[in-house]
């Protein structure tokens, strides 16, 4: 199944990119770049590694970048220009490509095969085209590149890309942003990192901006990069201001929601918006941080599979988010025997703060709860940090 990949943002990442779909082309994993920046490459900008076990004939690569917002093309005039400067690489090539962002054309197809026969009457190399739509097509018929070059596109809990100290950044490319705002906003960095009120508020308000630059604004890529003092949401998509109040009474339920959440946290949030590059950008700008207990609401600890065995285990067991007032957790049938429940609460209790207080839920016929009530009762907990609900 083919899917649709954004294409670099700048040249040095496509070049990068070709670099690592050739040497897969080629089975030559001594490709190289040819050269630096500022120094003559004679039209090549990949090449393999001629005469080696690889293969017997000498391959290069010039890399094209051009932006498909802007309408980008490969003329025709460009192909005969960069075909004359690869007649100077040295050893002389057999095949020749041009590798572009542009989407595939068929104009372009015929012309490249007419010229490749012509050159091949006098013995010179062959030209292929490869756009970005045949580009996309060898990544994603080999999965270890797909994941390589795109690892984001399967983002889970466990491949958040933490960026530096404290930052976090994940990637959306629209396969399914629903699902993958999710995924992002449910990982263990995340949820440390956020009360559980404004994660899930900020999960919505993602999603809804993410679907609005994938099908109103044909963005093919957004980011959500943050950490405890900011959120900076950033799409590739036509220039739109969803920060604008002048048309949330026309538009969707997506803006609707956003902008009650801006009146919701007016006091405490400060957010901008600018469009540079081709990017649209919202940045969100938290001066207390959002584990700030001012801002905390409550917070769902959320039991992990398996079983709570000993002391010493509840960080492994469970998803627990730092800095939050008031958590509640679920308590399943069957999840603690009497003994392992009173030491993960003794535990849990001995991590938090002490201002923390716990809202433990139970099954209505959960002979559990009974017991748990009468612990209380006996002094083994402060009733002023554990209440029981069902």
């Amino acid at each position: 199944m083919r899917v649709e990949l954004p294409p670099p943002v700048n040249w040095q990442d496509f070049e990068s990119l070709c670099l690592e779909v050739w040497k897969s082309i080629w089975s030559d994993p001594t490709a190289q770049k040819n050269a630096r920046q500022g120094q003559p490459q004679s039209g090549v900008d990949i090449f393999n590694q001629a005469k080696s076990p690889y293969g017997e004939s000498q391959y290069g690569v010039q890399c094209k970048l051009k932006s498909q917002l802007r309408g980008g093309t490969l003329t025709k005039d460009e192909i005969l220009d960069e075909v004359r400067k690869a007649e100077t690489f040295e050893p002389k090539l057999d095949v020749f490509t041009i590798a572009t962002t542009t989407a595939r054309d068929g104009e372009i197809q015929e012309f490249s095969r007419q010229l490749s026969r012509d050159r091949q009457w006098e013995d010179l190399f062959t030209v292929q085209v490869y756009s970005w739509d045949d580009i996309c097509d060898v990544i994603t018929a080999r999965s270890d590149l797909l994941h390589s070059l795109y690892g984001e596109y399967f983002m889970t809990q466990r491949n958040l890309r933490v960026i530096s100290q404290g930052v976090c950044e994940g990637s959306i490319l629209g396969n399914n942003p629903i699902i993958e705002c999710e995924a992002l906003f449910d990982a263990p960095e995340v949820r440390r990192m956020l009360s559980e009120s404004i994660r899930i508020e900020l999960r919505n308000v993602m999603t809804e901006l993410t679907l609005n630059a994938f099908e109103h604004g044909n963005a093919r890529h957004c980011v959500i990069q943050f950490d405890k003092n900011y959120l900076a949401f950033s799409d590739n998509g036509c220039g739109f201001n969803a920060l604008s109040t002048s048309s949330v009474n026309s538009s969707g339920v997506g803006l609707l929601y956003f902008h009650h959440f801006l009146a919701k946290w007016f006091s405490y949030i400060k957010y901008s918006y600018s469009y540079e590059n081709d990017w649209n950008k919202i940045l969100f700008e938290f001066p207390k941080k959002f584990l700030s207990l001012n801002i905390s609401r409550e917070c769902v600890i959320r039991l992990k599979k398996g079983e709570y065995s000993s002391y010493g285990n509840v960080k492994t067991y469970a998803n627990i988010p730092d800095g939050c007032r008031d958590y509640k957790v679920d308590i399943p049938i069957g999840a603690f025997n009497p003994s392992t429940l009173a030491d993960f609460l003794k535990e849990l209790l001995d991590i938090l703060s002490p201002e923390a207080k716990i809202s433990l839920h139970f099954s209505p016929d959960d002979l559990m709860r009974d017991v748990l009530i009468h612990m209380i009762s006996l002094g083994w907990f402060s009733p002023g940090r554990l209440v029981v609900t069902q």
